[in-house]
């Protein structure tokens, strides 16, 4: 269970990022939009990687 749970938080920093590009498009992304994406997506691996082992 929290193998998936780890995969829906990699999945809604992906999704930050994601929404910071389209939303700047022209422009680049904001940095603090794609900073908290990437924090929350590295707080999903980290959950996968140390938490949620087999």
């Amino acid at each position: 269970m929290l193998f998936y749970l780890a995969k829906v938080i990699q999945a809604m920093g992906l999704l930050a990022v994601g929404v910071g590009f389209v939303i700047e498009f022209p422009r680049l992304m904001d940095p603090k939009l794609g900073g908290i994406g990437l924090l929350i997506f590295l707080m999903g691996w980290i959950t996968e990687r140390f938490l949620a082992k087999s």
